[in-house]
């Protein structure tokens, strides 16, 4: 069962960065403001961290 969450995620993960970089290369949403929320990267890990533990 874990094997189809991982699956899932990692898909769901390239469909984001897929997005993410066609958005900038539309000019949808503009690069800075990618960059801009780089800065948060550290609540992107908290998030996941408080996922596996509540999963269990």
């Amino acid at each position: 069962m874990a094997s189809k969450r991982n699956n899932l995620f990692g898909g769901i993960l390239l469909i984001g960065a897929g997005l993410v970089f066609l958005s900038s290369n539309f000019n949808i949403i503009p690069w800075y403001f990618w960059r801009d929320m780089w800065k948060f990267w550290p609540v992107i890990l908290i998030l996941l961290g408080l996922k596996q533990i509540l999963d269990k």
